[in-house]
């Protein structure tokens, strides 16, 4: 291992499974190797690699997907109706929890990721980010998603 993807002591001295998380989500370079890719988007979509079990962590699709009866055999998974963003959002709640990287740009994308793959408390916090967020700026914008992603409460407060 390389001196610059050596981790920090306390990497995996820290007590909460979330930061030693956060750091192999934030430092790819590690010599841990990841165990799928998905490819983000139209094609040639971003490439993200990562780790299957923090995903089947949080998702029963992912779960099944990777570890169910009709495991997937391949390596890259591709998703063209996602964004990057909003799976880069997917990814970070799964290592650490956090929907810090969650805006009004990209809360209906995500949305429509976590209701994809059953994560329903990232599910929950993008209904609750749009719903402390909306301005008139954006209700027609949130509306229109809203429609799209079959969230009729969310539709109807952006027509309020």
């Amino acid at each position: 291992m390389s001196a610059a993807a050596f981790p920090p002591a306390d990497f995996r001295s820290s007590k909460h499974l979330r930061k030693r998380a956060r750091f192999l989500l934030e430092h790819p370079d590690l010599e841990i190797p990841t165990d799928i890719e998905f490819e983000i988007g139209v094609s040639p979509g971003k490439v993200f690699k990562t780790h299957k079990l923090f995903l089947a962590l949080v998702s029963a699709v992912f779960q099944t997907l990777f570890y169910g009866s009709i495991e997937l055999k391949e390596e890259r998974v591709e998703i063209p109706d996602i964004t990057p963003e909003a799976f880069q959002n997917l990814l970070h709640y799964a290592f650490t929890d956090d929907i810090s990287g969650i805006t009004m740009h990209n809360v209906m994308d995500t949305l429509y990721c976590a209701k994809k793959y059953m994560i329903d408390k990232l599910s929950r916090a993008c209904r609750d980010y749009v719903q402390s967020h909306l301005t008139a700026d954006c209700a027609c914008d949130i509306f229109q998603q809203a429609q799209a992603i079959g969230e009729s409460e969310l539709a109807t407060l952006a027509l309020a």
